[in-house]
């Protein structure tokens, strides 16, 4: 009578100690697996138990230490992970399984999907729970390593394992338990019918098959699982399609479900309200993304004191890379909202841990250049512009003097003082650095931020009165296979003003010649909404202004004087003619002597000062 009740006291312990671990009463667990343990001194799934639990219940939860534990165990067991194909016994594994979270949490991701590799076709043979966890464990690998066709072989041989179609039961609906199984095993299989369909959306959004995903999505939400993850997947497939407001009203809806949103775990929370901030840039609404962004960091900084630091939580969302992405992302959001002294100093912050990255490098770039020229709007405001052609008039008995403005080009000097680097200062010769480690940090891979890093480089060279490496930027620009005809236009641009500053001009005219204008458009792709020219008009007479240029330092005034009035007259409705435009004409009618067509110029434009 003795046997019995002492195995019905070891399934009591074994009860216990699984509730209390799944409750996180890890001392409560330990206490019940030593207790275990003494009645099966021999039993290696206590040992393993116990190893797992002293792990998660430690405090610095020391991975080498689970890590030295476990190949100790398995030495004992003759169990060699790494060199045996597949497990002898399916009961082993569950070692498997271990050792291949203990590679992922080392981020080892290659070595753990070995493992997971060796043990998948054993899926349909090993406790229920077990298998599911391995499957999802494959899938979350195929994720990470970014092979997303393998993801989805894996996935489809998974819903075939468990019999899942691509259609699913309500949960809760009593016909979905008839198959035999018991209700328990039912609703695990629902559920993970569920999370495989997350799996699938996701892949699918990876993979670009957007209708696909749409379908997928669509049937997440038609069996009642609209959560969290479902609407940040469906927010990035809007996001993806260019949707743009299509994504805000999708997460905007899920803030509404005021339950749903107050008991979202603080990480969520956090990359909600950063998912939230990166949509309303997408649709310049700076303000708003502004907003939300720190509201993202306000929840970091709350997770952090509240959430222990030796965490896997805190480790994975509240540690120092998560703080330089929030930071980099608010950043760029104060540099868009027009605030780029407050955005070059929470990026030079960031470039203390981040100083490997070219596009962090490229935006404080972009901060100095607009610190030093916050834009270009007044000089193709022509009706305000225009009147500053002229500073006054000296009048005296017999005749006046009309006094010409020299200042109406503010961005002709260069800096000539030796700048300090100790303390890094928003200038043109820090944008300078900014801009070449940018350039040599660039992967190969990544064309389109190549793009931006040469035009910046090439602005950069021609603002601090380098145009021999402007030339060099802004012609690698225009060799480049994969240039739109926005960075067309910035290419002939800046190769054009490059050449006209080393005085070489036959090359600088055979550039801007007109018949090779048609392959380059400033609005080719949307530039933003204070990028001037913005308008295919406005940009050709920015070209044919420079033309003018070379021709008047090559003496040819008549043509100069025709191209402007070409200018002039096919300006549109719009009016984008730079004020250089007039100043550049008024300077050849004076020059060829046409002092009553200068005056005419004078009244036409500037009539306040005749009065």
């Amino acid at each position: 009578m003795e046997g019995p009740r002492e195995m019905i006291d070891e399934q009591k312990l074994i009860s216990s100690a699984k509730e209390d671990y799944h409750s996180g009463k890890y001392n409560d667990c330990k206490s019940t697996l030593n207790t275990l343990a003494a009645a099966r001194p021999n039993d290696w799934k206590v040992s393993l138990n116990r190893i797992m639990v002293d792990f998660f219940g430690s405090q610095d939860k020391n991975i080498q230490n689970l890590q030295d534990q476990l190949t100790s165990l398995c030495t004992q067991m003759n169990v060699n992970i790494l060199e045996t194909e597949t497990p002898e016994d399916v009961e082993h594994c569950i070692l498997f399984y271990n050792q291949a979270i203990v590679f992922f949490r080392q981020k080892k991701y290659n070595d753990a999907l070995k493992i997971v590799n060796k043990i998948f076709p054993m899926v349909h043979e090993m406790e229920g729970n077990l298998g599911r966890k391995v499957c999802v464990l494959l899938l979350d690998l195929n994720l990470y390593l970014g092979d997303y066709e393998q993801a989805l072989i894996n996935l489809s041989t998974i819903e075939k394992q468990y019999n899942i179609l691509n259609t699913i039961p309500v949960l809760g609906d009593d016909k979905t338990s008839g198959n035999g199984s018991s209700p328990a095993d039912s609703l695990h299989i629902q559920r993970l019918k569920m999370v495989l369909l997350e799996y699938k959306a996701r892949i699918q959004l990876a993979l670009a098959d957007y209708d696909a995903c749409r379908d997928t999505i669509d049937n997440l939400i038609s069996s009642g699982c609209l959560n969290y993850s479902t609407s940040m997947i469906k927010a990035k497939l809007c996001v993806a399609l260019g949707k743009y407001e299509d994504a805000l009203e999708v997460m905007y809806l899920f803030m509404q479900g005021i339950d749903e949103f107050v008991e979202l775990p603080l990480q969520h929370k956090m990359v909600f309200h950063n998912n939230l901030a990166i949509v309303n840039h997408l649709l310049a609404r700076s303000h708003s993304c502004s907003f939300f962004m720190n509201k993202a960091l306000h929840t970091f900084h709350e997770g952090v004191n509240k959430i222990p630091n030796d965490s896997d939580l805190s480790k994975r969302y509240f540690s120092t890379p998560m703080l330089l992405k929030l930071m980099y992302n608010r950043g760029v959001s104060l540099l868009f909202r027009g605030e780029p002294a407050k955005a070059f100093d929470c990026l030079l912050e960031v470039s203390q841990k981040m100083f490997r990255s070219p596009l962090l490098w490229l935006r404080l770039a972009e901060c100095c250049i607009r610190i030093n020229k916050p834009g270009n709007e007044d000089t193709f405001n022509l009706t305000d512009k225009r009147k500053d052609l002229v500073q006054g008039i000296c009048r005296n008995k017999n005749n006046s003097s009309i006094i010409l403005n020299n200042k109406i080009y503010q961005d002709s000097n260069y800096n000539s003082e030796t700048q300090s680097y100790a303390v890094p200062m928003p200038t043109m010769d820090f944008a300078s650095i900014c801009g070449r480690n940018a350039l040599l940090l660039l992967p190969k891979s990544n064309s389109k931020l190549r793009l931006g890093v040469l035009a910046t480089n090439a602005y950069i060279r021609l603002s601090i009165g380098d145009p021999v490496l402007a030339l060099k930027y802004a012609n690698s620009l225009l060799l480049e296979s994969t240039s739109s005809p926005l960075y067309k236009y910035l290419g002939k641009l800046y190769v054009s003003e490059a050449y006209l500053d080393l005085n070489q001009l036959e090359k600088a005219i055979q550039m801007l010649d007109p018949t090779t204008h048609k392959d380059c458009d400033p609005m080719g792709e949307n530039p933003g909404p204070d990028f001037l020219p913005n308008s295919q008009s406005a940009g050709q007479s920015v070209l044919l202004y420079n033309l003018a240029v070379a021709l008047v330092i090559r003496k040819e005034l008549e043509k100069a004087s025709e191209l402007l009035k070409h200018v002039w007259i096919s300006r549109g409705t719009d009016g984008q003619v730079p004020v250089h435009v007039l100043a550049l004409a008024l300077y050849i009618e004076l020059v060829q002597g046409r002092v009553d067509v200068a005056k005419t110029i004078i009244k036409q434009n500037c009539p306040q000062v005749f009065y």
